[in-house]
């Protein structure tokens, strides 16, 4: 009985409780080619603090240039680094949000696609 206690409190431990991250903000959208992608950030509201994200998509396409755009300011922020977790997510860091706002993350995949996420900075 004791081992499975000691299994349970590992397993429940070993997740989100300890790791920080509890809920994570997911955000969805539609390719210009009509595919189905995904953003998700570590956090569950996206602060200027806010540096990584991981973007997916069902058609194993790979980012090719990222771009963080603020369309009530007419300016975005760079470079993205973007790097390659398999052969449908890519991790996206160094995000700089200068400002809280409405900001957009577009993107440009190695199959001819685009996407653009929408989300708010606070």
């Amino acid at each position: 009985m004791k081992f499975f206690l000691v299994l349970f409190a590992a397993l429940f431990f070993s997740g989100s409780l300890l790791s920080g991250q509890a809920h994570a903000a997911t955000f969805t959208a539609v390719s210009r080619s009509g595919d189905n992608l995904s953003l998700e950030f570590n956090e569950d509201v996206i602060t200027r603090n806010s540096s990584e994200a991981i973007f997916c998509n069902g058609r194993r396409a790979m980012v090719v240039n990222a771009e963080l755009w603020m369309p009530s300011m007419g300016h975005g922020s760079s470079p993205i680094a973007v790097y390659p977790q398999n052969n449908s997510c890519t991790a996206l860091r160094n995000l700089n949000f200068m400002m809280s706002g409405d900001w957009e993350l577009r993107l440009n995949l190695n199959n001819m696609d685009s996407g653009v996420f929408a989300f708010e900075v606070r």
